[in-house]
C-alpha cells in the first residue's frame, strides 16, 4: 500500500503530520501531487477552533 504524509486535523491539538494511505481518485476525480502549502495564523486558529 502507497503512503503519504498528510496534515490531519487532531481535534483541540489541531494539525498533524501523519503517515496515511493514498486515496484513489473517483469517477471524474484526479489526484495532484502537492510539493509545498502554506498556513497562515488565522488558518490554524481556524484549526484549533478559535475563529
Amino acid at each position: 500500500m502507497k503512503t503519504m504524509k498528510a496534515a490531519v486535523q487532531a481535534g483541540e491539538q489541531g494539525l498533524q503530520i501523519q503517515q496515511v494511505p493514498v486515496p484513489a481518485p473517483g469517477v471524474d476525480e484526479l489526484l495532484v501531487r502537492v510539493r509545498a502549502c502554506g498556513l497562515n495564523r488565522a488558518d490554524l486558529g481556524m484549526t484549533k477552533g478559535h475563529v
